[in-house]
């Protein structure tokens, strides 16, 4: 069954960038009043655990003293704020970390006891399409209801995950993945509906990208030279793969691309540079599928390589050994041994958690 996010269609809007900078003092007029409005919303960044609806009022109470970056082109679309990432600070724990329908929980990198997670998100998963890390270890979290990506970085108790650094809000669609080389003071790319925007935590998104065939938006890789692969379901079914020269231009589409009927599911890239796709299909044998290239012409290295269940996002470890894919049809999180040409199921978990749906190593792959 296709995720509801990928039937919906939002009307996209014209680019738009106001390049404000937060942290300089609010504005003169009503200044004690903006300086206590600018505290508050400081404070509530800087809790150890805070919920997405404490974030979004962040957002709200730093855009009313003129501190939030607005992205906004369209009179439907107001107060449309990115929340400024707070200074670098290193990211979450290792482990591998799951997406459920009870959170986000942090496991050990090799859970083949079935333990349950040494650490949890306080927040709603209700929405949520996805979860990935970038290369400093801060998790990036995907929400197509809100249309919102929200960064968590390193916690500040033992007890938590992690703690929000920041919040944005995509304008021009419903988020579904995200990738960022780092998410708290780089560029993150993201995957929403029918194309890529080009978004950061200081100034929101600024840039969409388009793809004529994306409709069902399901992932989105980057790679080390800042190059991107999104992929979708064609209006027709198959699945298909574009590829971003640099992540700032128009999509190609990709050929050698094996989409096959009904194909859904997450991308990543190994340690040596090959785009790993899983072939999420409802209906018939799910399956990893190994390419190198795809800028456009794809080369298969592998593939069909079998599932033992239906996994629609997984990740790569740092060493590109191991794959873990969130497979919804069993709930659990299913294990394999990775090479660019074999994988190999290794063990199942699910740490006591139902309705799994996404996961992630830290630290990740290349």
């Amino acid at each position: 069954m296709v995720p509801l996010y990928a039937t919906v269609r939002k009307r996209a809007i014209e680019d738009g960038e106001d390049n404000r900078d937060c942290g300089g003092p609010p504005r003169a007029s009503s200044e004690n009043f903006t300086a206590g409005i600018h505290q508050a919303a400081r404070k509530l960044l800087e809790m150890s655990v805070i919920s997405q609806g404490r974030a979004l009022l962040a957002g709200v109470l730093l855009a009313s003293c003129g501190c939030a970056s607005t992205v906004t082109s369209s009179p439907n679309l107001q107060n449309v704020q990115a929340i400024p990432s707070v200074a670098a600070q290193s990211g979450l724990k290792r482990g591998l970390y799951v997406l459920s329908s009870s959170g986000i929980a942090g496991f050990p990198t090799n859970n083949r006891k079935n333990n349950g997670p040494f650490c949890s998100l306080d927040n709603s998963t209700d929405g949520v399409g996805s979860i990935a890390f970038d290369r400093k270890g801060n998790l990036i979290v995907s929400n197509f209801t809100s249309s919102t990506i929200t960064v968590y970085g390193a916690p500040s108790t033992h007890e938590a995950c992690g703690k929000i650094i920041g919040v944005m809000q995509d304008p021009f669609g419903q988020p579904v993945d995200a990738a960022s080389v780092n998410a708290a003071t780089g560029r993150i790319v993201v995957i929403a509906e029918q194309q890529v925007d080009i978004c950061s935590l200081r100034h929101g998104c600024t840039k969409r990208l388009g793809a004529g065939l994306l409709t069902a938006a399901a992932s989105i890789a980057l790679s080390r030279n800042g190059d991107c692969w999104a992929e979708a379901d064609a209006p027709s079914g198959p699945g298909v793969l574009y590829y971003f020269k640099g992540c700032n231009s128009d999509g190609q589409l990709t050929t050698g691309y094996y989409g096959g009927s009904d194909n859904y599911g997450g991308l990543d890239i190994d340690n040596y540079g090959n785009i790993v796709s899983i072939f999420a299909n409802y209906h018939n044998t799910p399956a990893v599928y190994v390419y190198s290239g795809c800028n456009p012409v794809c080369a298969p290295v592998s593939g069909p390589l079998p599932l033992v269940g239906n996994g629609t996002y997984g990740h790569l470890n740092k060493d590109s050994t191991e794959l873990a894919v969130a497979d919804t049809q069993l709930s659990s999180i299913d294990v394999y041994k990775f090479s660019p040409t074999s994988l190999r199921f290794e063990y199942s978990f699910t740490g006591g958690l139902s309705g799994i749906a996404g996961v992630a190593y830290n630290p990740r792959a290349q």
